[in-house]
């Protein structure tokens, strides 16, 4: 009688302890939902960081093209060609039905400082191309320093961006805008940019004067008599 009793009393015990399969199949499913969430969290944490590195790397890229090209363009210089007119050619162009522009002229910008500075004025042409290692399209810069006639010729090209999507400019001449200007200088240009980096797209615009338009836009206000006079 003695041992039966303590054979219930251990057999109780035991599954008083224990867990059912219910409770078991319950701690599972809540441990899944908890480590899900955890997961969940982390995945974001790591995707807005890496968005925030290519948007902060897409944009670093597109503010160093744009200080060249407008550098470029605010130190145009003027040159005459063999014809006795002004070299500068900016013209619209088009790339699998896209709208895009070229642009070709004489600036005294020099990429290098100190004793490897270019002396000489340097030829440079702006043109999107389509990439030939890839579906996407490159934007190139030509070179010819120093720059002589003829010109648009000769040279080295260097792709400056490979994840360019657009390229559009417009020439602001005797007041109006327009897509094409040839054989004279441009009183502004307004450049158009935009980037794709890994899906990511940024467009960059800009208006920028040469000095030489605004050296001859004040040239003609001290011409002009004051009312006084």
């Amino acid at each position: 009688m003695t041992r039966a009793r303590e054979t219930q009393r251990c057999t109780r015990t035991a599954g008083q302890d224990g867990f059912t399969l219910a409770e078991i199949l319950i701690a599972v499913f809540i441990l899944s939902i908890v480590m899900a969430t955890i997961l969940s969290t982390f995945t974001g944490v790591v995707s807005s960081a890496r968005e925030a590195e290519t948007r902060s790397e897409l944009y670093q890229t597109g503010r160093s093209l744009m200080d060249l090209i407008t550098t470029d363009i605010r130190c145009l210089f003027p040159q005459t060609t063999s014809k006795g007119k002004q070299f500068f050619r900016g013209e619209p162009g088009s790339i699998d039905g896209m709208e895009t522009s070229l642009m070709s002229f004489v600036t005294t910008n020099a990429l290098t400082m100190g004793k490897a500075r270019n002396p000489f004025l340097t030829e440079v042409t702006y043109a999107l191309k389509k990439d030939e290692d890839g579906p996407g399209y490159v934007l190139w810069r030509r070179t010819e320093s120093p720059a002589l006639p003829p010109y648009d010729e000769g040279g080295k090209e260097i792709p400056i961006c490979r994840i360019a999507e657009k390229f559009r400019l417009e020439f602001v001449s005797k007041g109006a805008r327009r897509k094409d200007l040839i054989d004279a200088l441009p009183e502004a240009v307004k450049v158009e940019l935009v980037l794709n980096l890994q899906g990511y797209q940024e467009t960059f615009v800009t208006m920028v004067r040469p000095m030489v338009a605004v050296q001859e836009e004040k040239a003609l206000l001290e011409e002009e008599p004051s009312p006084a006079e």
